[in-house]
């Protein structure tokens, strides 16, 4: 099969005009000029197209695809413990499995073929193997209140053992600790080592809001008044969500550390020397009200920063235009100033750099001989200028609803 744009942004170089794609089972076979395929091949052509290797989503909850609105006027804690919780009790598995098959769906809708999902429970990860969804699932560990430490610790090994028994070569498996403010320390001394013995990656949510510091240095806020995590023992009084990860090892080369929305300069640099990467969920933080991540800082401390949507319940949609565009507004608004990420970096941050960094090195890129994950989206051009590049065309003028072809391994699932 012949895939005919007017543009193929490759991630691997300069875009290329008037050429073709050809797919041959997984994997793209050629790469020619238009006038180079053949008449009687089956082609799909898009006039005024942009071919672009498929999103990688560094963030997201599959599980909550049916809670959307959940959470439409309330802040991070009363969005997860008078909504969230409560919906989980009420859903059958049934509820369940429709929320994350709905996920999956939506998922692939939005151009997205790679994903790393967090969840509780080990559904999301049988229904990624089941359906042949790429990413990593991290198994997300709690255990607030003491008495259930040791159950949560056990969970925890047998779901992990589980998952690495069934695992795929591109569905695969990682730890979760939830957040510094929902994970007590004995789940981290026994789960961390457990999880890196195993080469394991590990996801947590870091910084949210401020609400999370003031919780660590008074105990009392919103979060005191939800939570009872912390044993009264001088050792464990931290100075910051981050004095506290720090205390128990957990930052490191291995580590995706989402939203951080919160951190001091000082933080940002401990985090960069510790080689702990950032993922930033901007339209999340923002529909919370937790805020806006300093991810131009992170940048330029050396901190590898990506791109995730966080569950369709805070988000509302899987649509990386934009939270690419959000990303970019939000950071020149909160600074005012322009800086020096464009187009192609954030583009970078949920396609070819997003790629390495799951370590899933085959896709991410349009190349001869790599897997043909790509999508071919045809943005309305009138009246663009001609100084708008092709970089910016995808990123500051494209649309979910201009996706006209969704594929993974060669196959197409949206379309």
């Amino acid at each position: 099969m012949w895939i005919i744009p007017d543009t193929i942004i490759t991630m691997a170089g300069e875009p290329i005009e008037r050429h073709a794609i050809l797919i041959d089972g997984s994997r793209i076979a050629d790469i020619v000029p238009t006038e180079q395929v053949p008449s009687d091949a089956e082609i799909g052509k898009y006039p005024g197209g942009i071919a672009f290797p498929a999103f990688v989503n560094m963030h997201t909850h599959l599980f909550w695809s049916a809670f959307r609105g959940a959470g439409d006027d309330l802040s991070l804690v009363d969005w997860i413990y008078k909504r969230l919780v409560p919906e989980i009790k009420r859903a059958t598995e049934g509820d369940k499995a429709k929320s994350i098959e709905l996920g999956i769906k939506r998922t692939y809708a939005a151009g997205i073929t790679t994903v790393l999902d967090t969840h509780y429970e080990t559904n999301v990860f049988d229904a990624a193997v089941e359906i042949g969804l790429r990413g990593i699932f991290f198994l997300e560990g709690f255990g607030i209140y003491s008495p259930v430490q040791r159950n949560e610790v056990n969970r925890l090994r047998d779901g992990i053992e589980y998952m690495l028994k069934n695992a795929t070569a591109e569905t695969n498996v990682g730890f979760s600790p939830h957040a510094p403010y929902s994970v007590t320390p004995a789940v981290l001394k026994n789960l961390l080592p457990f999880a890196r013995e195993r080469g394991l990656p590990i996801m947590t949510h870091l910084a949210e809001t401020v609400d999370e510091r003031k919780y660590f240095t008074e105990r009392k806020g919103i979060f005191a008044q939800r939570l009872r995590i912390f044993p009264k023992k001088p050792d464990l009084k931290c100075a910051s969500p981050v004095d506290y990860y720090d205390k128990y090892v957990l930052f490191g080369p291995d580590v995706f550390l989402v939203h951080c929305v919160d951190l001091t300069q000082e933080e940002i640099v401990h985090i960069a020397d510790s080689g702990s990467k950032a993922v930033c969920c901007p339209t999340s933080n923002a529909k919370l009200g937790c805020g806006i991540a300093p991810i131009s800082e992170m940048l330029e401390a050396g901190i590898d920063v990506y791109l995730g949507t966080d569950s369709e319940a805070s988000c509302d949609e899987f649509d990386m235009f934009e939270e690419m565009r959000r990303m970019l507004l939000f950071q020149r608004a909160s600074r005012k100033e322009v800086g020096d990420i464009d187009a192609k970096t954030v583009l970078e941050m949920c396609t070819s750099k997003a790629a390495k960094a799951a370590g899933f090195g085959d896709i991410g890129t349009i190349e001869v001989g790599k897997t043909a994950d790509i999508v071919v989206a045809t943005p309305d051009q009138e009246g663009v200028s001609e100084y708008r590049d092709a970089y910016g065309k995808l990123v500051w003028g494209t649309h979910k609803s201009d996706i006209k072809l969704v594929m993974t391994r060669g196959e197409v699932v949206y379309e």
